[in-house]
């Protein structure tokens, strides 16, 4: 990757971070004008927006956030106080601004009407008040990007120069002369800023001087030395930029960039401190290096299987600390993918607003356990199944003041999208207080639709009526709206839960409200297993399900109803046979299986049911490697995906979630 492309991807993630601060801040203050901190939160995001934007030659986008930065500086002056009307023009900024990142992260021209939202803001700025960059010199000023890249480099020992050069008065080529100077100051460093701008130069619209923020070991009379042998070079000065303590604030090895333009003196040290003991990883290269250590775990699965063949107590003595050492590795990593789910969650608030402002509706949107943590995979999954949760919760769940009011529940509704933690799974739910699902016209549509008979609904409970909301192209809405009601919401949610490893669960009580939880695995990479063989096959069950392992015999196998069950400690439990319900999902064309008298039967809860799962054989515990299938087999219910076991031969791992 070039130091362009890099530097952009650095833009990136720094632009939709300060995107997503500005659209929470404004929130705030949308409901408490006098809340300082959000003020200045919006200020200081904006005016970072703009200078980084700047620096990299995005001057559409630093415009329109400059604009912004003017009207703020002008309420924070208290020369003014923002009306319901600046609010939604400060919302419409951001929207704007995200299209515009958008569309410079596919490296594509925006299109937008970016004139009337300036002209808008410009409407409410005062002609006087505009405000300023910070200038360092007379001659350069610096944003808070270059800072930044300033204060970085000159911790790892690098000197940070404003060399400027004044060339011969007979000088014909400008632009050469400028281009040779910085090409063989390239020789020996870096230049972060050329003044004037590189356009200009290179279009020789500059008077005999010209001038560039420049890093390098070299000492300074070195530098001048190398351009001064130039020719047609009449003067040449190096200055050193001092870099005051206050820039170290920009650092961007912080896995969280700095949204302020200076901090104040209290308490900065250990804000340093803090930021610089953390760093920002790509996530596709943490793939590649989670990748890397799944493929040595295997080899060291493999390695242990030859030693235990062998029989040499030596050789397996001296594996045992490669396994201590592959195994923290690996957790290490894992916990390096956990984020906290906030960083989906804080987009949401804004999302509510929106939907409520369309449908004229009254919402008081909370949000808990946002610290919970998830893979950063995972997490990326589950954010579209979110939104089509909200919205349905917005468009079906609440309902309009007047008619809540004829209800007797409060004008504003309630809707909150909570995750909580149990075991290995995260469990992500969103409710609202509304009248919840009309069971009635679920069985209607499901009747109309074909997706049930009469019959067939009569001898379903509630909820596996509720379920049937899940199924493909299913919707209760009687007219199709913007937000929801078209069918393609709930089956999304269900499939994609399913395809992580998970299930959902839709809850609804008349008059009380609706809540649909999605349950998923905190990770979908790794997972600690117990190794069972089946007949000629091997399977793997996440241990964090299995709860106990009993051994069946014919004296305590019971059929109640066609259904086969065993009793253990005095409970009757659901017998699952394994080599019976996975050879059919897989259609494996082998001679009808025998049911086993003998085995093992693992007594698997997943919080919602409890079952017991036979198998012939128990293996071993080991933590696997899930793989995913190829399309053939994905969307199989039942099975979450493959490992390869020591022996090298494949185990199929086990979705106790949706095993049946």
């Amino acid at each position: 990757m070039s130091g362009k492309e890099e530097y952009k991807k650095i833009y990136l993630q720094e632009s939709d971070e300060l995107l997503q601060l500005l659209n929470s801040s404004l929130l705030i203050l949308e409901k408490d004008r006098a809340n300082v901190e959000a003020l200045n939160s919006i200020f200081r995001a904006a005016h970072t927006l703009k200078s980084i934007s700047a620096s990299m030659g995005y001057n559409d986008i630093s415009d329109l956030s400059h604009k912004m930065e003017d009207l703020l500086s002008q309420v924070r002056d208290g020369e003014s106080a923002l009306d319901e009307k600046e609010i939604t023009t400060l919302f419409s900024c951001v929207d704007t601004l995200e299209r515009m990142v958008a569309a410079t992260a596919e490296s594509k021209a925006f299109d937008g009407d970016v004139a009337s939202l300036i002209n808008s803001l410009n409407s409410s700025i005062k002609k006087e008040h505009v405000f300023e960059e910070e200038k360092i010199s007379e001659d350069i000023s610096l944003n808070v990007f270059e800072k930044r890249t300033l204060a970085r480099v000159k911790r790892d020992g690098y000197n940070c120069y404003h060399v400027k050069v004044t060339l011969d008065k007979g000088c014909v080529l400008k632009n050469v002369r400028a281009f040779m100077v910085f090409r063989t100051l390239h020789e020996v460093g870096e230049v972060i800023k050329s003044f004037p701008d590189s356009e200009s130069i290179e279009a020789d619209k500059f008077d005999l001087s010209f001038g560039c923020v420049f890093i390098t070991r070299e000492p300074p009379n070195s530098v001048k030395e190398r351009v001064a042998d130039i020719l047609e070079i009449a003067e040449v000065e190096v200055y050193e930029i001092p870099v005051e303590d206050d820039w170290y604030g920009y650092d961007d090895s912080s896995s969280q960039f700095s949204v302020e333009d200076a901090r104040k003196k209290t308490g900065q040290q250990a804000e340093q401190i803090k930021r610089i003991s953390s760093v920002r990883i790509d996530v596709q290269r943490l793939d590649r290096l989670m990748n890397l250590v799944e493929e040595l775990a295997i080899a060291k699965l493999r390695i242990g299987e030859i030693a235990d063949r062998l029989g040499e107590a030596d050789l397996k003595a001296s594996i045992d600390p490669l396994n201590r050492l592959v195994d923290d590795l690996q957790n290490e990593i894992m916990q390096a993918r956990l984020v906290p789910v906030a960083q989906i969650f804080d987009r949401f608030p804004r999302v509510v607003r929106d939907l409520a402002m369309k449908e004229s509706k009254k919402i008081r949107f909370e949000m808990i356990g946002g610290d919970i943590e998830l893979d950063r995979a995972v997490l990326d999954e589950i954010a579209d199944p979110l939104i089509h949760l909200i919205r349905n919760a917005v468009d079906h769940g609440i309902a309009k003041p007047e008619e809540r009011k004829r209800n007797k529940k409060a004008e504003e509704g309630r809707v909150m999208l909570s995750a909580v933690r149990e075991k290995n799974y995260v469990v992500i739910s969103v409710s609202d207080d509304g009248e919840g699902v009309d069971i009635s016209a679920v069985k209607m549509g499901a009747i109309e639709r074909g997706l049930a008979t009469e019959a067939q609904l009569s001898q379903m409970s509630d909820d596996e009526i509720l379920m049937i909301i899940a199924m493909p192209g299913f919707s209760t809405a009687r007219s199709v709206s913007e937000i929801s009601g078209r069918g393609v919401g709930m089956d999304v949610v269900k499939n994609k839960a399913e395809m992580l490893g998970g299930t959902i669960l839709i809850e609804s009580k008349a008059h009380l409200g609706t809540k649909i939880s999605m349950k998923i695995p905190i990770t979908t990479a790794v997972v600690k297993s117990l190794i069972v063989g089946v007949e000629e096959r091997f399977f793997a069950f996440p241990i964090s399900s299995v709860v106990e392992i009993a051994p069946v015999t014919s004296l305590n196998i019971r059929s109640i109803e066609n259904a086969e069950t065993i009793v253990h400690r005095g409970e009757v439990i659901p017998l699952m046979r394994i080599n019976e319900i996975l050879s059919t999902k897989l259609s494996v064309a082998d001679a009808p299986c025998e049911k086993s008298s003998k085995g093992y039967a693992l007594i698997v809860d997943d919080g919602e049911r409890k079952y017991a799962a036979m198998v012939d054989r128990l293996l071993n515990q080991q933590d696997i490697v899930i793989k995913q299938l190829s399309k053939e087999f994905k969307g199989v219910k039942g099975i979450a995906g493959a490992t390869i076991l020591g022996s090298g031969s494949i185990a199929l791992v086990v979705d106790v979630l949706t095993l049946n």
